[in-house]
């Protein structure tokens, strides 16, 4: 028998601590009801990052905001599922190339390598579900003005603005004799031997495009002002000898209006489709009766 007793104590210590181990332990199961369906604390706490920290009365509240974008999240999903839209990796995939493609000449895009790794997120598979649900059925709502994008591009030209070019060549050089022989080599080059042939045959591997840092190192010992043409002093960097030659070089330059003007109205469209998918929400959620379940903090 007192074995027996031991063992449901030592049970209900257990299931005591596992239950102050959670910082949201001293709020109902329940938290919250929409149309009758409960809304159970541990899918709404999920939401919380698992770092926030904070009194009781701070944990309320951050439950409070979880459960309205836990609201949020299933309206938007029944409102994609009554339009009968669905997307996987293959429609964001897509969505996000065409993201790429609407960018100016010479700005940077999504690089490839990250394309699989975002399409397979499903924020912004969400993203993408909303911008075909806006495109098809409410197209007036996200319609942007050529003003409008004109207006935008005048008030942020100067993230319009393309930085220096540079086109490169690059000689790599190892061993105990590179530091001499990086300095031969200029001096064959400065009297006018090809770059690209001298690059072939005493770096066959075929160096890489120069860091930034080297590049930054290039630029200071050629100057702001170095033509096209010029030559690097041997460049000891990370180990190697480098000699780098600036076969191209292009001057700094606004993209225009007309080459800006397609990705500038998709990322106004996204910024209407936002307050517009807001609205719609509010509308929606108007007809459903929520109730919040949260007891005050004692």
């Amino acid at each position: 028998m007192r074995r027996g007793l031991a063992v449901c104590l030592l049970a209900l210590a257990f299931a005591l601590t596992a239950a102050e181990e959670s910082p949201y332990a001293f709020l109902p199961e329940v938290v919250a009801s929409v149309d009758g369906r409960p809304l159970k604390r541990e899918e709404v706490v999920k939401l919380i990052p698992p770092d926030f920290t904070g009194d009781r009365a701070a944990r309320r509240e951050a439950v409070r905001r979880a459960i309205e974008t836990r609201i949020y999240l299933d309206e938007v999903d029944s409102l994609l599922r009554e339009a009968k839209i669905t997307v996987g990796s293959v429609e964001t995939t897509a969505y996000l190339r065409q993201l790429n493609a609407l960018l100016p000449a010479g700005v940077e895009g999504i690089p490839q390598e990250e394309i699989p790794r975002l399409a397979a997120d499903r924020e912004f598979q969400l993203k993408t579900a909303l911008h075909t649900l806006f495109q098809r059925d409410y197209p007036e709502a996200i319609r942007v003005e050529d003003r409008r994008v004109e207006e935008f591009y005048r008030l942020n030209q100067k993230d319009f603005l393309l930085p220096e070019g540079f086109d490169v060549g690059i000689i790599r050089l190892h061993g105990k004799d590179a530091e001499k022989q990086a300095g031969e080599l200029r001096s064959r080059l400065l009297q006018g031997e090809d770059f690209d042939r001298l690059a072939a045959q005493f770096d066959p591997e075929g160096a890489q495009l120069p860091t930034p840092e080297l590049l930054a190192l290039f630029r200071r010992t050629a100057g702001p002002n170095a033509a096209a043409g010029s030559i690097s002093p041997p460049l000891d960097w990370a180990g190697s000898w480098y000699l780098l030659k600036l076969k191209k070089k292009t001057p700094a330059a606004f993209v225009s209006l007309a080459d800006a003007a397609p990705f500038i109205r998709e990322q106004l469209a996204a910024e209407k489709s936002a307050r517009a998918l807001e609205g719609l929400l509010r509308k929606r959620l108007a007809d459903r009766k929520i109730v919040i379940l949260l007891p005050p903090v004692q």
